[in-house]
This record gives structure tokens, sequence and C-alpha cells, in this order.
């Protein structure tokens, strides 16, 4: 089944949804999702999933991972870079570790933002760290965590600056922390391109 309505509709009830979410209309926001994501609409269905994933209760914990698990099976590289972090340790949403499918979205993730990341695309560098750097992707090297962090943060990509600033002051490089840290405060420090829910978790 696919979804109805032009592709312009289907764009602009996303973006009424987001809306509706930000302004606190949870039960608006995802009512207006859940047709275009039982439709089929792989960013329908990574929204839908990352809303029911912040709700208070964890009723919705399982069918949030299953929206999000269908729009990463649809070919959604956010949605498997998600899937890569939430499988790789425990936590409400998946109770136990499973390193076989934390690795499986890891190294999907990783194909597709590589050449982005080569093409000089800041969001995808930064992603491509997080993917070498922490998320367990086989090719583990911190040489080259740093240096796709260094590229998006060189382009003024906010989250890549702060973590920037903590690596260095972390490192003893104080005048490198000081330099990027000033330069986060200086910047909007959201992430809206790949989570545009989560823009608390850059400040971390």
């Amino acid at each position: 089944m696919s979804t109805r309505g032009s592709s312009d509709d289907r764009e602009a009830i996303k973006q009424q949804a987001r809306d509706a979410w930000l302004a606190g209309e949870v039960e608006l926001a995802t009512s207006l999702l859940r047709p275009l994501a039982e439709g089929g609409d792989p960013e329908a269905q990574l929204d839908l999933g990352e809303m029911l994933l912040r709700l208070p209760s964890d009723a919705g914990l399982e069918e949030a991972l299953g929206w999000i698990e269908r729009a990463a099976e649809a070919g959604d590289v956010t949605a498997a870079y998600r899937l890569a972090g939430l499988h790789w340790e425990a936590s409400p949403v998946c109770r136990r570790p499973d390193a076989a499918k934390a690795k499986r979205w890891c190294s999907v993730a990783h194909d597709a933002f590589a050449p982005r990341a080569e093409a000089g695309e800041p969001e995808a560098q930064f992603a491509l760290a997080n993917l070498t750097g922490y998320l367990g992707f086989e090719t583990l090297d911190a040489a080259t965590t740093l240096r796709w962090y260094t590229r998006a943060a060189e382009q003024g990509f906010a989250p890549a600056v702060a973590v920037l600033g903590a690596y260095h002051a972390a490192e003893g490089n104080l005048e490198q922390a000081r330099r990027w840290r000033e330069r986060a405060r200086q910047l909007d420090r959201s992430w809206p391109s790949l989570d545009w829910l989560a823009s608390e978790s850059a400040d971390g």
C-alpha cells in the first residue's frame, strides 16, 4: 500500500505533525503521521517512532522501535543510524544490548554516510565520527573519528564543535578546548537534519 497524496502534500503533513509535537499537541502529531507511516513513508515512520520514544509512558516503546525498524528496512539512513545506537547498549527501548543488530545497522549507516562525508557534508561527517567512535562499528579508529569530528567542526557544525571542546579538555589540551568551547557558544546547537526532535542530545 502506498501513501496517497502528492509529495508536497505529504511533506506539508509531516511538517504540521512536527509543529504540533513541538507545541505539545502529541495526539495531533501522532495522528497526522500514522496514516503516512502505515502507507509506507519512511520519514513518517521514523518521525512517528521518535515521537513514541519520547512519550512519558513506556507503553509505546515497542511500537516506536517497530516504526524505526520499518524505516531503516526501507532504506532510511537516519533510521539505521538510530537503530545502531538503540541496540548498542541497554536502554528502556532495547532492554538488552544486541551487538549483532548494532553492527548490522552501523554498517548500513556507515556505507551510506561515508560518500556524503567525503563530499564535505558536515552532518554526514559527524555521523561517521559517531559510528566509528562509539557505536561499535568494526573499523574502530580513534584518529579517523577525531578527523571526522574536526572536519565537521571546521564547517561550524555545532554538535561536532561541542564534542571537540569536551575531547580536548579531557586530553588536557586547554587551548584547543577553549577555542572549540568558545565557538560552541556562538552556534545553534541543534541537529535538525538527523534528529529534529532531539536537539537536547547535542548539549551533552
